[in-house]
């Protein structure tokens, strides 16, 4: 984004990370994966590990949630293993402060893959961010609670014309409260 941030006025990140180290396990888990032939859908215990991580966020929507579990039955297990490998590699950290763009963060209040920490990092490192947390979502709130998503999104790229200068017609965009909630969002 640093490098072409005219093609990138703004953005919004979802469960993103700048650095996540695996755990000893998680790598040795990550590696045996990678070698895997087959795909999710074959995985031992898939169903009820997905459910207890991810089953709260989609309550409401019961046909989204069988929706999910067949998409990602899809997904092969050696795709999986190898990107944790390369994210375990990956670090962003020191390149965080060169982008100057408004950021705005988007993270589900019950997302069990992202750590809160790598919340922390970004919120430190990104020198324009701001973040909002959507109170009943989880790690993927554009299937689990699209339209509060796309309330977000709008009001984040489109703000209200008295946020705007006018001569320049550049906007600074809306202004969030470091990981207010999505309700409070809501009510500004």
């Amino acid at each position: 984004m640093n490098q072409y941030s005219s093609r990138f006025p703004r953005a919004i990140l979802q469960g993103c990370v700048a650095h996540q180290p695996l755990s000893r396990t998680e790598r040795l888990l990550a590696w045996v994966m990678s070698h895997t032939p087959s795909s999710l859908r074959l995985m031992p215990l898939r169903r009820k590990i997905l459910a207890k991580l991810h089953h709260a966020a989609f309550e409401s929507r019961p046909d989204v949630w069988e929706f999910y579990l067949d998409y990602t039955g899809q997904l092969p297990i050696r795709a999986l293993g190898r990107h944790a490998r390369l994210l375990h590699h990956v670090d962003l950290r020191e390149q965080l402060p060169m982008i100057t763009q408004p950021i705005l963060l988007v993270r589900g209040e019950q997302d069990v893959v992202i750590r809160t920490r790598s919340t922390e990092t970004l919120l430190h490192g990104l020198p324009n961010v701001g973040c909002v947390s959507m109170d009943e979502a989880g790690h993927i709130p554009s299937l689990s609670h699209p339209e509060e998503l796309t309330t977000i999104i709008r009001r984040f790229l489109t703000p209200p014309k008295s946020e705007c200068e006018s001569q320049a017609g550049e906007c600074t965009g809306e202004k969030y409260n470091l990981c207010e909630s999505s309700s409070q969002a809501e009510q500004d």
